[in-house]
């Protein structure tokens, strides 16, 4: 049983939820050596550590949510259907009279499911305050320690590690108690789990007129909970015997007496694993309480042994993750971990010795650090959908300047030969934009360049909203100044619908009517005829900035960046280079690129602080 409700909470924990924290922690670990190293800015970059945690939140929040729902609604009408075969099936007989396949479980569950994505919202706004204020005080704390005389690379190491190790732990708003954000939530998920289920299942045994439960049983339960699992119930609060399949007499009490649904730590409350389940007389059979098998697996262990065996498992695993996380990040960071690598070695020594001793397995996806960086620079996760973040260009109805005459939607030959480039079919996930929501996977051609760029447009497409063709496309990307287009996104999408995130965006930004295109992990060019060629080039550099942007941590949102904006103001009495630039730090950063790559002499007259900068990162 234990492993359906771990299914889901993985599921949402390693889902959009890590990318959130990755994200989070990348920001602030990308400020903290700017804040470490220029203490004459270290108010300034405080000052702002909170909004810009809070802005990280605001941009992941659609998905993480919007999988949380997906996810959870999935799983628990599966139970649902699980329940009404169970009890069709134990008591012989169809639904009863008036039953039908109503709206209420239904609602039900998708309650359920709002009620865990506030709890998600809430925690993971905790998370973001929490861990700027953290990062105000590591930085305080190294600023401190160095004007003291320690060595800037021990401070460093010092402050890294820290903000890893403590970083990640969020307040719980039941309890108050101080925990880790994804060992929070997976607790959350299970509880909430639980409990929709249950009542799911005690809305249906009211429509069968059920009164008996029992509830399920495993070897690694709470001491707490030992004496009610496996032993029968009655809802109603009745008390007396009545008969297994075995013809064995079988005592119920009222199930009031277990703490259900009212006491966080009784049957079915905070973390909680158990589940009621129909018991009919004379037909079920009650579940195994004696764990014999078990009991000689794991040396004679009595339930409690086990399971306190169990939590000092999971309390080495939760070293184990932490440790981890500090050297990921410090080597991310270039800084020494030597220390936290023979410290690593250590705790995974004792949990070895540990699970030999108790005949314990190992879990890895327990031990896996959380929300970190791997090797290649991207982030651990359980894959559940694709979904890159989207940095929106909005459509700027420069379509009707277009002079360009359609051209064929295939390559001519001497064209792809000149190019050097290769012509492929996949089937491939449709970009989304962010959003919950799945696009259908579509067969597409791909056109690759020399230097590895992928040209996507997905086969049978409408010309009526997209007309944009692969060699126009390719050729207006190579005007593109060099410096620019080196660091653009491997692939670059063209397709024929609109983003599904426009509904967000315009409640965001001002004045925003529709995507023209996206950028994040691909350059996604959205439901669009007539293309303006000036403004596609526009649209290259834009989103290749944000990829540049997004690459070195989110520097927009860094000191040097908001310095420069604050000193080109009083250059030229503007806020950014553009409106649309004014809608967020992103933005000013990726249209200051677009700009200063494609009208560089006043761009620099006007925005010279933004333009030294940008010399020195392009």
């Amino acid at each position: 049983m234990a492993d359906l409700y771990d299914t889901l909470a993985d599921r949402i924990v390693r889902g959009a939820q890590q990318s959130y924290v990755a994200d989070l922690t990348g920001r602030l670990m990308n400020m903290l050596a700017d804040g470490v190293t220029n203490p004459d800015r270290y108010s300034a970059i405080t000052r702002i550590s909170r909004d810009a945690a809070m802005g990280c939140w605001a941009q992941h929040a659609p998905t993480v949510l919007g999988q949380v729902r997906v996810a959870f609604t999935e799983a628990l009408m599966q139970e649902d259907t699980s329940i009404i075969k169970s009890l069709t099936h134990k008591r012989a007989t169809n639904a009863p009279a008036g039953f039908g396949l109503t709206n209420i479980a239904k609602n039900i569950v998708q309650q359920s499911a709002e009620d865990l994505a506030n709890i998600m919202r809430r925690q993971n706004v905790t998370l973001a305050t929490t861990m700027a204020d953290c990062f105000n005080e590591v930085v305080g704390d190294a600023i401190t320690r160095f004007n003291l005389g320690e060595s800037m690379e021990n401070v460093m190491r010092r402050a890294v590690v820290t903000l890893a190790g403590h970083g990640l732990e969020t307040i719980d708003y039941k309890s108050g108690v101080h925990t880790s954000i994804d060992a929070c939530i997976r607790r959350h998920v299970v509880t909430e789990q639980n409990q929709c289920k249950n009542s799911l299942l005690m809305r249906r045994c009211d429509e069968w007129g059920q009164d008996l439960v029992m509830v399920s049983s495993h070897y690694a339960c709470r001491p707490t909970h030992e004496w009610f699992q496996g032993q029968v119930f009655s809802r109603s609060g009745r008390s007396g015997t009545t008969s297994a399949s075995n013809k064995a007499k079988v005592s119920f009490q009222p199930l009031s007496l277990t703490g259900y649904m009212t006491d966080p730590g009784g049957l079915c409350g905070c973390n909680c694993k158990h589940s009621l389940i129909p018991f009919v007389a004379g037909y079920s059979q009650l579940p195994d309480t004696e764990f014999k098998e078990q009991r000689r697996e794991h040396n004679g262990q009595t339930i409690e042994e086990h399971y306190q065996a169990v939590q000092k498992q999971r309390y080495y695993e939760r070293q184990i993750r932490q440790v981890k996380r500090e050297i990921a990040y410090g080597e991310a960071q270039g800084v020494d971990v030597t220390v936290q690598r023979y410290k690593l070695g250590d705790i995974q020594k004792k949990q070895r010795e540990h699970c030999k001793e108790n005949n314990l397995k190992r879990q890895a996806q327990r031990e896996k650090a959380y929300a970190v960086p791997d090797p290649k620079g991207s982030m651990q996760a359980v894959k559940i959908t694709k979904q890159p973040m989207a940095l929106t260009r909005k459509n700027s109805n420069l379509s009707n300047q277009n002079t360009q005459p359609k051209t064929t939607n295939y390559l001519n030959v001497g064209f792809v030969k000149r190019l050097n480039l290769s012509v492929s079919t996949e089937i491939l996930a449709m970009p989304n934009g962010g959003a919950s929501v799945t696009i259908p996977d579509r067969k597409c051609d791909i056109y690759k360049t020399k230097d590895g760029l992928r040209f996507i447009f997905p086969q049978n497409m409408s010309q009526s909203k997209q007309d944009m063709t692969p060699q126009r496309a390719i050729e207006l990307f190579d005007k593109v100044p060099a410096n620019i287009k080196k660091y653009a996104n491997k692939d670059i999408f063209f397709v024929d619908y609109a983003n599904p995130m426009d509904a967000y965006w315009r409640k965001i930004y001002k004045g925003f009517t529709r995507s023209y295109a996206t950028g994040g992990d691909s350059i996604v060019f959205y439901e669009s005829t007539n293309h303006n060629d000036d403004y596609v080039v526009r649209t290259y550099c834009h989103e290749i900035g944000h990829q540049v942007d997004r690459h070195m941590g989110d520097f927009s949102y860094g000191s040097k960046w908001i310095d420069a904006m604050a000193a080109d103001k009083k250059v030229s009495n503007k806020e950014s280079p553009t409106a649309y630039g004014e809608n967020s730090n992103k933005e000013d950063f990726a249209e200051s690129t677009e700009e200063w790559a494609l009208n560089n002499a006043d761009f620099v007259v006007r925005f010279p602080n933004r333009a030294a900068l940008l010399n020195s990162i392009y």
